[in-house]
C-alpha cells in the first residue's frame, strides 16, 4: 500500500533536472523510479540564464533539482524563484558523479515528496550526499536566507 501512495505521490510531480545535475544519469535513474522528468536542454538553450528558466519552469508547477547552491544567494535568481513559486532542490553531494548522484536523489524521492507536501512554494530544500532531504528557505524575505523550522522531521 505505502508502494501505491508513493507512486501517486510521484506521479503529479514533474521534476525539471538542471543541466549541471548530469542530466542523462539522473534523468533516467528518474524516469525508471516511475518519476516525469524533463530536462534543461531539451526545453532552454545551453546558456540560458537560470533566472529565464526558474520563471518558466515555475509558471508550469515543475520542481527543480540542481546542484547550484549559489542560487540562493544571487538576487536575481532568488527573485525568480520566489516570484514564479519554485520548489527548488539543492544536490550537496560535492565529488560525487553520475550513476551515484542519481541513486542519491532516487533514494531521496519519499522525502522529496514529504517536503513538497509540507512547504508552501516558494522554497529551497537540500539533499545531502546520504539522500536526507531538509527544506531550508522559504525565499519570502529579501534578507539573508534562513533555514525553515519545517522539514522532513518532526519538532518546534
Amino acid at each position: 500500500m505505502r508502494a501505491a501512495s508513493h507512486q501517486g505521490g510521484l506521479s503529479s510531480v514533474v521534476f525539471f533536472v538542471d543541466r549541471c545535475l548530469g542530466q542523462e544519469k539522473v534523468t533516467q535513474a528518474l524516469a525508471a523510479a516511475g518519476a516525469r522528468v524533463e530536462c534543461h536542454d531539451d526545453h532552454f538553450d545551453q546558456a540560458a540564464l537560470d533566472a529565464d528558466w526558474l520563471t518558466v519552469i515555475g509558471k508550469r508547477g515543475w520542481v527543480a533539482l540542481s546542484k547550484d547552491n549559489k542560487v540562493r544567494y544571487r538576487d536575481t535568481e532568488r527573485a525568480a524563484v520566489l516570484s514564479a513559486k519554485v520548489a527548488y532542490f539543492i544536490f550537496r553531494g560535492h565529488g560525487m558523479r553520475g550513476d551515484d548522484i542519481a541513486a542519491v536523489i532516487v533514494k531521496a524521492l519519499p522525502q522529496i515528496l514529504l517536503v513538497l507536501h509540507k512547504n508552501k512554494r516558494p522554497f529551497i530544500a537540500t539533499i545531502s550526499k546520504s539522500g536526507e532531504v531538509k527544506a531550508l528557505d522559504d525565499c519570502q524575505s529579501t534578507s539573508p536566507p534562513h533555514r525553515l523550522h519545517r522539514s522532513t522531521h518532526a519538532g518546534p
